[in-house]
């Protein structure tokens, strides 16, 4: 039995993506400060989900870890920075993917086997 139906969460979500996409090319030095936003709560976030695991995990196995209360502060601290001073987020955002760009190319080189 075979039916037509159409899905339209697929619909949408295709339609949605291809608005975002036209937003995103229309004005990108606005999107640009969206996304250092993003990466400053994604930081921020990460932090505190830090701080709560390493409460966790002292109250769990009764050791706490010192690089986890170091690694959530400084995540903090990373992301009021982006949040606060979103140039300077900007650039570490460009400068994060140019490098990642260089090491995945570098990596591609170095790990090309014959067929």
């Amino acid at each position: 039995m075979s039916t037509n139906h159409i899905r339209w969460s697929s619909l949408i979500i295709g339609l949605l993506f291809a608005l975002i996409g036209i937003l995103c090319v229309s004005f990108p030095v606005e999107n640009l400060t969206v996304i250092t936003w993003l990466f400053g709560i994604f930081f921020i976030f990460t932090g505190i989900a830090e701080l709560f695991f390493r409460r966790l995990t002292k109250a769990f196995v009764g050791i706490a870890s010192g690089w986890l209360m170091i690694l959530g502060i400084l995540n903090i601290i990373f992301g009021i920075l982006f949040i606060v001073f979103t140039n300077v987020g900007q650039v570490a955002i460009i400068y994060m993917l140019a490098f990642w760009f260089i090491f995945s190319s570098a990596l591609g080189v170095f790990t090309v086997t014959p067929v």
